[in-house]
C-alpha cells in the first residue's frame, strides 16, 4: 500500500492537531451543505439481482414438430437464507384457472415476465420454475437453482456488474429446457414505478364526462432503462406495460388511478439514472394520448414527474426509491434495546470500513482531495491528499486507503460523511455527502448494526464512490497496539535487512464474515504491505518496534468480540519466517488484554484496551 498520512498516536495527539482536524473537516462538510445542488447525495444501496429474461429452448434439434407450446407456469425467486415466509417474489404466473396460456413456438421463445411483484432484497436468492405445456398436458420444466450474486465471489477488482446465464433442463421426453438470463449488481437500488393518466394542465379541450368517470381502453408500451458503467453488455428496455393494438388484452384506465403494470419493480445501479418511456394510445379513437420520457436520478426518496400529452391528458410518473434490506418493514424496525454491557455506558457510534472507487476508465488514477466525517463531536479526516502528493489507484484496485482518526466516531443525533475526490488528470471527479438524517435514535432503529453502503455519483456518471459503514447501536471503544520483536540466536541478525509484507485485519464477530464481499469491504485493514513494497527494518537481535497502524481505535458492539487476523511474512537474504493466526479479544471492563503470537524468527505482541466510546 502507498505511504499513508502520518497521524499521531493517541497518547501524543495534541489539542492543536484535533482542533485543526475538526476545523478542516467541519469546513468541508459545511461547504457541501451550503452548496448541495452541485454535489451528489449518497444513495443507500445493496447487492441485488435482476431477472432479465426466461426463455424456452428446444433441445431436440432433430425434431420436425411444427406446433407451438401453450404455456402455464409459476416462476418465482425466494431467499434460502431466511425462515421468513414473505420473501417469495413472483416473476411469472399463469394458472389454468385464471389465465390464458402464453403461446411459445416449439423451437423456442421468451416468456413475458410479469414481475418481480415485490422487492427482491435477499441474501441467497434461488429461482424456482414450474412450467406446464397444455398441449401435451404435462410439466416440461421443473427446477430450483441458486442465483449467483456479485458478493458471492468478490475480490479487490471484482466485477460489480455481472451478466449470468442459467440453464434448467426439462424432462427428457419434453425436449425442452429453460434458459435464464439475469444481472447481478453490487451497488443496486430498487425502484417501484407508478404511472397514471391525469387531466392535462393546459386543458386544450374538455374530456367527455363519461370517459372521465368510467375510464377508457388503452394500448401501448411503458418501459424502463438505465446505464451500466463498465459492462460491455447492455440492458435493453425492461417492459413494464405492453399491449398491442390487435390484442384482446387491452387495459381499462381511469383518470387519476394507477395503470395496471405487468411489473412495477426494477433494480437500478445506484450510480445510474432511470428513464421511464411512455407511449399510450386510445383504443376507441386510435389516437395517440401521450408519448415521451422522463429521467429520474437515484435518490433516497420518491420523485414525481409529468409527461405532457398531445391533447388533454398527461402521464404522471412516480418513482419510489426503496430502502435497502426492506428497512421500512415493521420487522426491521423492531427494538434493539437489549443487553447493555455492565462495565460501560454504551452510546451508538459509526464505523467507516472502506471506500470503493468505481470508474469507467482502466487507467491509473491519481486521486487527491478529502474524505471527512462529521457528527456529534465534530469533524475528522479519513483520507487527505494534496494535488502534489496524490494517491495512485492502479487498474484492478478499487479501495481507497483510510487513515484514522484515533477516536471513535460518535454519530450524535445525525452524522455525515463527505467525499471530495478528483483525479489529477481529470479522469474522475466525485463530490458528495452521505447523510444519516436527523433523529437516529428515535426514527432509524432498524438501521443499527447493519452493513450499510451509500453510493456517491461522480461527474457525468463516469465514476462513483461506495462508502461502506455501519452504525453500532451500543458501542465500546477499543484501543489497539501492535509490537514486533525479533528473537535472538541467529548469526546474521546484525548485518541483514528484513522485509516484512502481509496484513493485519481487525473485525468483530457480529457481522462482516458471511461472504467474501463482506470480508473484503466490512473489515478494518490496519496494516497492509504488498510483497513488492515491504516494510524494511534491521534484523537486530532482540530488536523491537511499534507497528504503525492506519487505525488503532475502533468501535465494536458491546456484546461482540474483537478479532485480529495476522498474516505476516519476514524475508531476509539467509532466512525467512511467517506468522498466520487469528486472535480473539473479549470485551473487558476498562482493562488491557495482551497476547503474544510466536513465530520461528519473530513474534507479535497485540495489546487491546477497552473503554467507553
Amino acid at each position: 500500500m502507498d505511504e499513508m498520512m502520518e497521524v499521531p498516536k493517541e497518547g501524543e495527539m495534541t489539542d492543536v492537531f484535533l482542533d485543526e482536524t475538526v476545523s478542516e473537516a467541519d469546513s468541508k462538510i459545511e461547504g457541501f451543505g451550503n452548496d448541495a445542488s452541485k454535489h451528489s447525495v449518497g444513495v443507500w444501496c445493496e447487492p441485488v439481482v435482476e431477472v432479465l429474461s426466461v426463455s424456452l429452448r428446444n433441445i431436440n434439434k432433430n425434431s420436425n414438430i411444427m406446433r407451438s407450446r401453450a404455456i402455464y407456469a409459476n416462476i418465482f425467486v425466494v431467499d434460502s437464507m431466511t425462515n421468513k415466509t414473505n420473501t417469495k417474489c413472483v416473476i411469472y404466473e399463469r394458472n389454468v384457472q385464471g389465465h390464458e396460456p402464453e403461446i411459445i413456438p416449439f423451437d423456442g421463445g421468451t416468456l413475458s415476465l410479469t414481475g418481480p411483484d415485490d422487492i427482491m432484497s435477499m441474501d441467497r436468492p434461488f429461482i424456482g420454475l414450474d412450467i406446464f405445456d397444455r398441449v401435451v398436458g404435462e410439466t416440461i420444466v421443473n427446477g430450483f437453482k441458486p442465483l449467483v450474486k456479485t458478493v458471492d465471489m468478490a475480490k479487490q477488482n471484482h466485477t460489480f456488474e455481472q451478466f449470468n446465464k442459467l440453464m434448467v433442463h426439462g424432462h427428457h421426453e419434453s425436449g425442452c429446457s429453460a434458459e435464464l438470463e439475469y444481472l447481478a449488481l453490487t451497488f443496486g437500488v430498487f425502484a417501484t414505478v407508478e404511472v397514471q393518466l391525469i387531466k392535462g394542465r393546459g386543458n386544450k379541450r374538455r374530456i367527455g364526462e363519461e370517459k372521465e368517470e368510467k375510464g377508457f381502453k388503452v394500448y401501448g408500451t411503458i418501459s424502463a432503462s438505465y446505464n451500466l458503467l463498465c459492462s460491455e453488455s447492455k440492458v435493453n428496455r425492461i417492459m413494464l406495460f405492453e399491449t398491442k393494438e390487435d390484442s384482446n388484452d387491452f387495459k381499462w384506465v381511469r383518470l387519476g388511478c394507477p395503470l395496471a403494470l405487468s411489473r412495477s419493480v426494477v433494480a437500478v445501479p445506484a450510480y445510474s439514472s432511470l428513464t421511464i418511456q411512455v407511449e399510450l394510445w386510445d383504443f376507441a379513437t386510435k389516437k395517440l394520448i401521450v408519448q415521451g420520457s422522463n429521467k429520474f436520478e437515484t435518490t433516497n426518496h420518491r420523485a414525481e414527474k409529468t409527461i405532457t400529452g398531445l391533447s388533454n391528458l398527461d402521464a404522471e410518473v412516480t418513482i419510489v426509491w426503496e430502502k435497502p434490506f426492506k428497512l421500512d418493514d415493521p420487522v426491521a424496525k423492531k427494538s434493539i434495546n437489549c443487553g447493555i454491557h455492565s462495565h460501560f455506558w454504551a452510546p451508538h457510534a459509526v464505523e467507516v470500513f472502506s471506500i470503493f472507487i468505481g470508474r469507467e476508465t482502466d487507467k491509473p488514477l491519481r486521486l487527491h482531495g478529502m474524505v471527512a466525517f462529521g457528527g456529534g463531536p465534530g469533524g475528522f479526516k479519513l483520507f487527505n491528499r494534496c494535488k502534489d502528493d496524490p494517491f495512485i489507484l492502479d487498474p484492478g484496485r478499487n479501495l481507497l486507503p483510510l487513515k484514522g482518526p484515533n477516536v471513535t466516531l460518535a454519530g450524535g443525533d445525525a452524522f455525515e460523511i463527505s467525499v471530495d475526490l478528483e483525479d489529477v488528470d481529470g479522469l474522475v471527479s466525485i463530490k458528495g455527502i452521505v447523510s444519516s438524517g436527523y433523529g437516529i435514535d428515535h426514527h432509524q432503529g432498524g438501521w443499527f448494526n447493519r452493513l450499510l453502503c451509500s453510493v456517491i455519483k461522480g461527474k457525468h456518471e463516469l465514476s462513483f464512490a461506495a462508502v461502506h459503514y455501519t452504525v453500532i447501536a451500543y458501542a465500546i471503544k477499543v484501543t489497539l497496539k501492535v509490537q514486533l520483536f525479533f528473537k535472538g540466536g541467529h548469526e546474521h541478525y546484525s548485518n541483514e535487512i528484513s522485509r516484512i509484507h502481509g496484513s493485519l485485519v481487525a473485525f468483530n464477530d457480529k457481522y462482516g464474515r458471511r461472504s467474501t464481499y463482506e470480508r473484503l469491504y466490512y473489515q478494518n485493514v490496519i496494516f497492509e504491505r504488498p510483497k513488492e513494497n515491504p516494510l524494511e527494518i534491521p534484523c537486530m537481535e532482540d530488536f523491537d518496534m511499534d507497528v504503525e497502524l492506519s487505525k488503532n481505535v475502533f468501535a465494536v458492539p458491546h456484546n461482540s468480540c474483537l478479532h485480529i487476523a495476522v498474516d505476516l511474512s519476514c524475508q531476509c537474504p539467509s532466512f525467512s519466517g511467517f506468522i498466520k493466526d487469528t486472535i480473539q479479544f473479549k470485551v473487558g471492563g476498562n482493562v488491557s488484554n495482551d497476547v503474544v503470537i510466536e513465530g520461528d524468527l519473530f513474534r507479535i505482541n497485540i495489546s487491546v484496551k477497552w473503554s467507553q466510546a
